[in-house]
Parts: C-alpha cells; sequence; structure tokens
C-alpha cells in the first residue's frame, strides 16, 4: 500500500528552485512605490532577515519539536487518533511545520486519510532532501496569514506596517498564532480572539524554553496597534487601472499577476496626487455653482431614528480614523477603539464631511442630528442651494432660509463650517462676505456646531500631463471617485473638444500664406444647402462680430467665424492632414464645423498637438512604461526610441535601477534605488520650430489678453486654449509652460449642458491652474526657446501692418518668419505706392503715416 502512494506522490525537486507567485511591482519615476499587482500578496524574506523570536514563536505555536523529529511527530499523530476515537470526528491535527510544507505545496485541503498518508510520505522526503531551514523558510514564506497575505513579510506590512525584521515579539506571537484560521483569529476582524492566541503562544514559547516568563509578560502587557491597510493601488487608481490595462495587453495574466515584475514608470506620484486633488476641488466648486439636487433620501418619522443610529456609526468611524490614523484594532491591554470621550466638535474638522437627518425646523434654523450632536444649519450655510436650472449662473438665485430646500426627515450631507469653503461656494461676492458674517455671529451663539450643506459631484473630470520634450506621462486621472465609476475619461472618453482644436486650424494658416499680423474679418455668414434643406448661421460665443482684426487677435479671443474662413480657404483635407500630423488619430468630420471642434477625441489625444508646439515642432508619442525586469533580473521590455546627447528637464529626473536578480531576495518594501537619467528622444518633426514657436506666441496671448487669463496666475510664461462646445456640455483648457503640458476636461457622462456661463475658462481652467500651480513648485521659471529663424516685429493690431512711433492703436510685437516678413513689408510698400496722394489728407488717422511726412 504504501509502495503504490509512493508512486503517486509528486517530485519534490521543484521546492529546491523556489519559484512562488510573487507581487508584481510598480515604480514611479522618483522610486516611489506606485502600485502593485498580485493573486497572491507575498513577500519573500530571507531566514536570516527574520528576527529569532518570530520563528521561536511560529515553532513553538506549530511544532515545538521541528529540529528534533524526522518530519513527522508519532506521538501528535497518536495523541490526535485517540481524541478522533473518542469524538467520533477528527477533533486536532497532528501536522508537523514539514507535513503542512508538503501539503501546502503539494495536496489539498481535503480531510482524508489518503491525503495524510501522502502528507506523511512527501514529509519523510523533504526532511531527506532539504535543511531544516529550508524548510522553515519555505513555511513561513508560504502560509497563509489572512487579508490576503501569504508569508510572515506580507503580513507583518499588512497588519503592523512594518518589515519582518522589525517585528517585536508582541507582534510575533500575534501572527503565529493565526495559521489555524486565519479569518477566526485576525486581530482586525477580532481583537479578543487574536489576544487569546497571541497569549497562548506566549506561554508556549515559555514552555518549550525559548522566552522567559518576564519577556512573556512585557510582550503580553504591550499594546499592539493593527493598522487600517489600504493597497498601494488606492494611492493613483485611475494610473493602477491604466498600468494594468497596458500590462495585460503585452504579457499573459499569471505573468503580470504571479510573476514578480518591476516595472519602471514615467509617472509622478506626487503629480498625480496633485492632479487628483485639483480634479476633486474643481469639480465640487463645479457642483455649488450648479445648485442643489435634493437630499440623499427622505424618512418617514418611524425610518428617522435608525437613520440617525446609522449615522452615528458613521460620524465614530469618522472620528477614530482622525483620532487614531490608520490604526483600527488594538490588541493588549485595551481589546478595541472607541470614539474619544471629547466633544465631537473638538475632533471634526471642515474636511469631514459626514451624514445627518433633518430634525425640526425653525424659520431661521434647520436642526441636523447626526449621532454624536446635533448641529445648527442656517440660510447663510447653504446660499448656493438654489433649484439647478442651466439657464441661470450662480449668483442669480440664493437661499435665504433652509425652509426653501429642506424638510424635516431629509437624510444630507454637512460639514463644520469654515469661511474657505464657504468662498468656494460661487455666489456674488457680497453674498459671501455676508454668509461668513452670519456664521460667525451663529457660531459664537454656543457650543454647538454650525454646519454647512454639502453634496457630491455628479459632473466629471479628466485632466492628464505630459513632459512635452520627452512625451513621458506625468499624471493621469480619469474622474471624480474611482469607488464610484471606473471608467476613465482621460484615455477612454471621446468628447468634442470645441475651440480647443482651433490651434490646429491656425498652424495649418501659419504655413499657407498667412502670419500673425494677417488680417481676417469676423462678420455674420450663412452657409445653406437647399438639397439637404440645412441652414448654418455660425456665431461667437458672445453673439457679436467683432470686424477686421488679426490672426492674432482672432485665436485670442476664439472668433469662431474667422476660424470657419481659414478652414474654407486653407480646404479640410488640409486641416485633417495637419491634425494627423500633430497627434490626432480620431475619425474627423469633412465639414466646416470641424473648425470649431465638432469631432471628437479623447484627452490623452488632445493633449499631443500642444505638446509639439511646446517642444519645437518635435511630436513626442506619450508614453508611460519605461523599462521592465522580470523576477530573475532580466530586462524583458524598454521603451527606448532614438535619443540625443541632449538631457530632460534637469528638475525632474527619470530615475531607476533594475531589481536584485535573485527571487530569494525581497524586491523592497518602500523604494527602488534610482539610476541615470533618461535621454532627450528625437521625435519626428511634425511642423517647423518656427510655426512651433508661432502657435506658443498665439496661445501665449490666449492667457496673457484672452479667455485663458486665469492661467496667469502660475506668474510664469504659460500658454493655453480654452474650448466649450454648444450649450455648455464639455468644457476644456489645454495648456503647457516650458516644463509641462496639461489637458482638463469638465463635462458630464450623459451629455447635458454644465450651467450658464460654466466655459472652458470657468469650469476646466481653474482645475488646469491649481494642479499646474502645484506641479512647478520649487522649479525656476523657463521662457520659451525663440528659433533662430523668428524675427520680431512691432505690429499695429487694428491694421496689421508694421507699427510706427506715431501708431495711435495698440501695438503687440509679434514672430515673423522671414518669408512672412518680406511678404508683409512688402505688401506694405506696395500698398503706400498705389494709394492716391489726396487719400493721406482725407484720412486724418494716417496722415502722419505719409512717406516724408515729417
Amino acid at each position: 500500500v504504501l509502495a503504490w502512494f509512493n508512486s503517486q506522490l509528486p517530485r519534490i525537486d521543484s521546492l529546491k528552485n523556489y519559484e512562488p507567485a510573487l507581487i508584481t511591482q510598480v515604480w514611479d519615476r522618483h522610486g516611489r512605490l506606485l502600485t502593485e499587482f498580485a493573486s497572491q500578496r507575498r513577500i519573500i524574506v530571507p531566514l536570516n532577515k527574520m528576527p529569532k523570536h518570530l520563528r521561536d514563536a511560529f515553532i513553538a505555536a506549530e511544532d515545538d519539536q521541528f529540529y528534533e523529529h524526522f518530519g513527522i511527530d508519532p506521538l501528535g499523530i497518536l495523541r490526535a487518533a485517540w481524541k478522533m476515537v473518542v469524538a467520533g470526528r477528527i477533533r486536532q491535527g497532528a501536522s508537523t511545520i514539514t507535513q503542512q510544507v508538503a501539503r501546502s505545496f503539494f495536496l489539498t485541503q481535503q480531510r482524508k486519510f489518503s491525503r495524510k498518508i501522502k502528507e506523511i510520505l512527501l514529509a519523510l522526503k523533504l526532511e531527506r532532501n532539504l535543511t531544516k531551514d529550508d524548510i522553515l523558510f519555505l513555511y513561513l514564506n508560504q502560509i497563509y496569514l489572512g487579508r490576503g497575505a501569504y508569508g510572515v513579510g506580507a503580513a507583518a506590512q499588512m497588519y503592523f506596517g512594518v518589515s519582518p525584521e522589525d517585528l517585536t515579539l508582541a507582534q510575533s506571537a500575534i501572527l503565529a498564532g493565526l495559521p489555524p484560521a486565519p479569518s477566526r483569529y485576525a486581530p482586525h476582524v477580532s481583537p479578543e480572539k487574536a489576544r487569546q492566541r497571541q497569549l497562548y503562544v506566549l506561554r508556549r514559547m515559555v514552555e518549550t524554553g525559548r522566552i522567559t516568563q518576564q519577556a512573556a509578560d512585557e510582550a503580553a502587557a504591550e499594546p499592539v496597534r493593527i493598522i487600517r491597510w489600504e493597497a498601494p493601488s488606492w494611492r493613483a487608481p485611475w494610473v493602477d487601472a491604466a498600468l494594468r490595462a497596458w500590462l495585460l495587453e503585452r504579457f499573459d495574466e499569471d505573468t503580470v499577476m504571479q510573476g514578480g515584475l518591476q516595472v519602471y514608470t514615467t509617472f509622478d506620484l506626487q503629480a498625480v496626487t496633485a492632479a487628483q486633488q485639483a480634479v476633486r476641488w474643481g469639480l465640487e466648486n463645479l457642483d455649488k455653482r450648479r445648485g442643489y439636487r435634493g437630499p440623499l433620501t427622505h424618512l418617514t418619522d418611524a425610518e428617522m431614528p435608525a437613520a440617525i443610529s446609522e449615522c452615528e456609526q458613521l460620524v465614530d468611524a469618522l472620528v477614530r480614523k482622525r483620532t487614531y490614523g490608520n490604526v483600527v484594532a488594538l490588541v493588549g491591554p485595551v481589546l478595541e477603539l472607541t470614539a474619544p470621550a471629547l466633544p465631537v466638535t473638538d475632533v471634526l474638522t471642515p474636511d469631514d464631511v459626514f451624514q445627518g437627518v433633518v430634525t425640526g425646523m425653525t424659520r431661521t434654523l434647520a436642526w441636523v442630528d447626526f449621532g454624536r450632536g446635533v448641529g445648527r444649519l442656517s440660510g447663510a450655510g447653504m446660499r448656493w442651494a438654489r433649484e439647478i436650472d442651466p439657464e441661470k449662473s450662480a449668483g442669480e438665485e440664493t437661499v435665504r432660509r433652509p425652509a426653501e430646500r429642506l424638510r424635516v426627515g431629509d437624510r444630507i450631507l454637512v460639514r463644520p463650517w469654515d469661511e474657505a469653503h464657504v468662498r468656494r461656494y460661487g455666489i456674488r461676492p457680497r453674498d459671501i462676505e455676508e454668509a461668513i458674517e452670519e456664521l460667525q455671529e451663529l457660531s459664537e451663539q454656543g457650543p454647538t456646531m454650525v454646519l454647512l450643506l454639502e453634496q457630491r459631484p455628479d459632473a466629471q473630470s479628466a485632466l492628464v500631463s505630459v513632459l512635452p520634450q520627452t512625451g513621458e506621462l506625468i499624471a493621469l486621472v480619469g474622474g471624480y471617485d474611482f469607488a464610484e465609476s471606473q471608467f476613465n475619461r482621460a484615455i477612454q472618453a471621446r468628447r468634442q473638444p470645441g475651440s480647443a482644436f482651433k490651434p490646429i486650424v491656425y498652424s495649418a494658416a501659419l504655413d499657407n500664406g498667412f502670419s500673425p499680423a494677417s488680417i481676417l474679418i469676423d462678420t455674420p455668414l450663412v452657409y445653406e444647402d437647399a438639397e439637404r434643406q440645412f441652414r448654418w448661421k455660425p456665431k461667437n460665443y458672445e453673439g457679436k462680430f467683432y470686424g477686421p482684426m488679426t490672426l492674432v487677435d482672432a485665436l485670442t479671443y476664439s472668433r469662431n467665424v474667422v476660424t470657419i474662413q481659414l478652414v474654407q480657404k486653407l480646404g479640410i483635407s488640409t486641416i485633417k492632414e495637419r491634425a494627423r500630423q500633430l497627434g490626432i488619430t480620431s475619425p474627423l468630420p469633412d465639414d466646416l464645423s470641424m473648425a470649431l471642434g465638432s469631432g471628437v477625441v479623447t484627452p490623452i489625444e488632445l493633449i499631443r498637438p500642444y505638446a509639439t508646439f511646446a517642444n519645437g515642432g518635435r511630436r513626442p508619442e506619450v508614453e508611460f512604461v519605461r523599462d521592465i525586469w522580470d523576477a530573475a533580473g532580466n530586462h524583458v521590455y524598454s521603451y527606448l526610441p532614438p535619443t540625443s546627447a541632449e538631457t530632460i528637464n534637469p528638475y525632474d529626473p527619470f530615475e531607476m535601477t533594475p531589481p536584485p536578480g535573485r527571487r530569494s531576495v525581497p524586491f523592497g518594501l518602500v523604494s527602488a534605488p534610482p539610476v541615470a537619467s533618461l535621454p532627450l528622444t528625437e521625435f519626428p518633426q511634425a511642423i517647423s520650430p518656427e510655426t512651433a514657436y508661432q502657435m506658443t506666441f498665439l496661445l501665449r496671448n490666449v492667457v496673457e489678453r484672452g479667455t485663458g487669463w486665469r492661467a496667469r496666475a502660475l506668474g510664469r510664461p504659460a500658454a493655453g486654449k480654452t474650448g466649450t462646445t454648444d450649450d455648455n456640455i464639455d468644457s476644456w483648457f489645454v495648456g503647457f509652460t516650458a516644463d509641462y503640458a496639461s489637458a482638463v476636461w469638465v463635462g458630464f457622462d450623459q451629455l447635458r449642458p454644465l450651467g450658464k456661463y460654466e466655459t472652458g475658462s470657468r469650469a476646466a481652467s481653474p482645475i488646469w491652474v491649481r494642479y499646474m500651480a502645484a506641479v512647478h513648485e520649487g522649479i525656476p521659471v523657463h521662457d520659451f526657446d525663440v528659433p533662430e529663424g523668428i524675427t520680431f516685429r512691432e505690429i499695429d493690431l487694428k491694421t496689421g501692418r508694421p507699427a510706427n512711433p506715431w501708431s495711435r492703436n495698440k501695438t503687440l510685437l509679434m514672430p515673423f518668419r522671414k518669408d512672412q516678413l518680406d511678404a508683409l513689408l512688402a505688401h506694405e510698400d506696395d500698398s503706400r505706392s498705389s494709394r492716391d496722394p489726396q487719400q493721406w489728407f482725407d484720412d486724418p488717422a494716417t496722415l502722419m503715416q505719409r512717406p516724408g511726412a515729417w
């Protein structure tokens, strides 16, 4: 019988080359852990990196004769068999650590005699082929310890937030008590049961002579904090989703989820965090300007007590998190965490948003019960909560009394009042000051908490940011909250860019007979198609027309009719070809509406033309994975296009190194070491450097004099363009500095208006400015480089002709290519020589421009 079972056993040679399922780790450009992918969360820890008390704790709890027996414990087997006979069922296991290793690697968990016989035979084989330390190393790195953690390395990090070598005796005893039933004894689930197992392990360590009674007593008295483990993926969930999809396109799922890859990306974790904060801030401000959608739910009198109890639990959880940070439980003298006895008003801050139930209403106040107290909500705390009407702008209507929008039984979101949050309401300045004064007086009347009404935004946004010199993706955000919607709008949503498409048209114009000083006529036009009974009368956002203007002013003030005329003169095919050259790959319409951005693009696609302008006409390819190494140290992927000797922005170098070459060594719990800078990529020259600089000049004027004026807050040279589609359905701001290029989109997933005046300037550019201010902090101010082929000339903005010292109109120093300047000067000479001499005197405005007049 034994011979037959022995013939059914698997080979154990694989354990000599231990290759378990490992974590794929993803690093940002500075060596910070960005995210992880794993089917089993395991960090391999060499035995010499584990403290002695950790090894002794597991041996004392699971197999105190481990170093004496030959793989099985005959007395233990007899003891377990006797208890089974007495009880009539299996009551106690008799597996040594060696048997547990055999079962974990080669067998199932089924409780059968046949499995037990195979387990014993495999244990005997293991003892003959491996040392005791080898077996213990496999056991401590393979065993499941709950919370998704396999092995002591991952368990130490997930329960206590430390590496294994930093574990205390008290912590080690808790881990050693988990193997029999991790889900039952896990300290974050049941601190009391974890405490009982901890004391059992300490007692066994004393009984087996591994520690003294004094050491056990000290460990038992130590309060052990169990942390709230958050997977690294939640630091940057949109990046995590994009990287996972990218990796699964190129590697099989087992390699990604179990292969222990080391993935080095171009992302900057701090920039991603700043982008997420900017998007949330911008959407919350927009939501206040739109108005109030109503309560979370409306409750009957019978439902209110249970709802208030739920609110209390949510507030307690919020208070515990604020008071104890990421600690979720204590094992030791204190068995559980409770909300502090301090008044809740001393703990909650204006950044805390929580639920409450309206339990009473007076003429001027609403009383909101949130379980741990009752707060006061006045009209000043909800001035913004007007009824939503896309035809009305923020500030046209304000709420004066809570009864206008609330009823007893409403379950709502609130926060403690704070002046900074009141100023974000988007209402008229005088109403804001009035509200702040009223709330201040209300807070001075007593200790009862004064509240502000809140709600979660229903609009969405996306942000993409790249280094224009290399196309490396620095930040990516695909929406307000990844937990609510995993649709990544930054790379998946195709929306109309509106006027943000116009720079593509103007770049084509500059290469086809136009210059920044060219005069175009902004005048009403009507396009009719009798066959299709179609009539189109394009107009500007303001509904007015402004007559002759230079090309610079046409883009600065985003004149629609002028852009349509340019497409007419250049031809639709020319514009489409230019769009392809600048990196737009989505299909574009074959009609004049294309000039106004009627096609659809993704944010990550629209950033390419702007990055091209910032990069001297070289079109960068947007990339976010640079190098990948497998667990054995082999270089399996690299994005290395042709490079030059130049280097990228020295203030944001790409620094990475390959991981260690042996699988038995942990790859690191915190960060990876740095290496050499990435060279500048030589990308294809999509447009000439001169045209790229002229476009930068035009877009810089949009910021300095036009619709992108909010970007002036950066305090450094910036260029960009707003975009707003019909009825304010989509709002954009796409722009760049010498260091970064970023695109922001704001809108609803369903096509509906954002609201009156919610243009790219108002809805999108504040997000862009807030993010760009964060990533530029500490970076010296850089101006845009001027190509050698550019000459500047002062131009009269009204006439489009070279200015002279006596020009009465506004002038602007404009950049020209040599051919453009020659044509401008030749036209000026021809115009003067052909003009009737009497005309100089008939037109006083041009009298002093006559040659020789002085």
